[in-house]
């Protein structure tokens, strides 16, 4: 009851704060200068409650910024890209250094292209109606992203351009985060208990390799394999990209603004 009668209160305190505000709008309020003092348990209210709408709007803006993957990392990638051409590393092209960057880089990417086949294979035409627990989503419940970030330090490291290896791990930190969440938020309204036990069990990022079990048999569709083959292969072509920058602007047909350590 103390709930309502305290509702009741705010209910007739905004009462008179608009009936003294349509006064004063026509100049003829009786009670000028009267200041009208919520009581101690509405004020608490009103903040609890404009907290509680300030966070929800918050995670709404993130997760509608995390659905938005795709387009985010095709902006950042694009900007990268760009920055490549323009910066570049201080040491020797050709050099021991230079060629360890690229090998590792290479192993890498190598990694990531592997592993993002072999975990778009188990949600080929899955993803929307099954939880996916076997294959390599019986070790992380985030192989592609795993993965992917292997392949975009490796990316990085190809460059051997320092400022782009930092900046690309600062947007896997500061983005990749929420774009789980969101996903596994989904993941945890559509498939429940189910999900929750998985959860519970799996790693979220790193994998346990002591998890990890397969089907003897497992059913794919040919043609979105081929897209998925198509997909994982565009970070080698990436590297073949970086490759033709860095012999443009050692033949000194695309001009260096900046050389970084």
């Amino acid at each position: 009851m103390t709930k309502y009668r305290d509702l009741n209160t705010i209910a007739e305190n905004f009462a008179e704060v608009a009936e003294l505000a349509d006064a004063q709008d026509s100049k003829s309020c009786p009670r000028k200068g009267v200041r009208v003092q919520f009581p101690p348990s509405a004020v608490r209210f009103l903040r609890t409650e404009n907290k509680g709408y300030l966070i929800r709007m918050r995670k709404e803006v993130l997760f509608k910024i995390a659905k938005a993957r795709l387009v985010v990392s095709r902006i950042f990638g694009t900007l990268i890209i760009l920055l490549l051409l323009f910066t570049s590393h201080s040491f020797q092209n050709g050099g021991v250094l230079d060629i360890l960057l690229k090998i590792t880089g290479l192993i890498l990417l190598s990694i990531c292209s592997f592993g993002r086949l072999w975990s778009l294979i188990y949600i080929n035409g899955y993803k929307s109606n099954t939880l996916i627990t076997e294959g390599p989503y019986s070790m992380v419940r985030n192989p592609l992203y795993f993965f992917s970030s292997i392949g975009a330090i490796g990316a990085g490291v190809a460059t051997g351009n320092i400022l782009v290896l930092a900046l690309i791990i600062l947007f896997f930190i500061v983005y990749y985060p929420f774009t789980i969440l969101y996903e596994e938020t989904n993941l945890a309204g559509k498939f429940g208990d189910a999900y929750a036990e998985y959860k519970r069990r799996v790693p979220l990022f790193i994998p346990k390799l002591s998890l990890y079990k397969e089907p003897e048999v497992y059913s794919i569709t040919v043609n979105k394999l081929v897209r998925n083959f198509a997909e994982s292969m565009l970070l080698l072509w990436i590297f073949i990209l970086i490759q033709i920058i860095a012999m443009l602007q050692d033949k000194g047909i695309l001009r260096v603004f900046l050389k970084v350590p």
